[in-house]
């Protein structure tokens, strides 16, 4: 049986103590997570995200590391972003790749946008671009995902958009 393939995605903004609006870390999400993987009888876990140098990537590499060095079976797989060859696309285009390797599930960690009012034409507040533009990809791509929302951005969707019933993004396995 193969390894249990997770994907993470999140904004960069979102530390190691950052606490989702439902109080969960990345680390107890990573956690539950590879309990899932036990449960699920696979060997191992592989913790599949995009190398960025801060935020949740960085959280959940030093999350994967730390338990590879307790001696669990957990494997972190980096894919950096070509920003050289693809510029301002290249963060999306490194996600793309993330999800046509595969999953087994996707945990999306996604603030507000936290880009400059000229770099984003986008409004209201809204989520960072290329954790939300992951966790879609993965939907589409039929991979369960969960996204976790700070509180901040969690009360700006919900006075956004009042009837869009929140609880419906926050899925788990059995909905899918």
């Amino acid at each position: 049986m193969t390894e249990f393939r997770l994907l993470v995605s999140g904004s960069r903004s979102w530390l190691r103590r950052t606490v989702s609006h439902d109080g969960l870390t990345i680390a107890t999400v990573l956690n539950e997570a590879a309990a899932e993987a036990a449960r699920a009888g696979r060997p191992g876990l592989i913790v599949v995200h995009g190398a960025c140098l801060d935020g949740a990537d960085k959280v959940a590499d030093g999350w994967a590391l730390e338990r590879r060095r307790l001696g669990w079976p957990v494997q972190p797989e980096r894919h950096p972003a070509d920003w050289r060859r693809h510029d301002k696309r290249a963060g999306f285009v490194r996600n793309k790749a993330m999800v046509a390797r595969g999953a087994h599930r996707c945990v999306a960690f996604i603030d507000v946008c936290r880009k400059r009012s000229a770099d984003c034409v986008a409004r209201p507040v809204h989520g960072s671009h290329h954790a939300t533009h992951c966790a879609d990809k993965a939907e589409q791509a039929g991979i369960p995902t969960t996204r976790f929302y700070t509180a901040v951005l969690h009360e700006a969707l919900a006075v956004a958009a009042p009837v869009f019933d929140l609880s419906t993004r926050r899925d788990d396995a059995a909905n899918h």
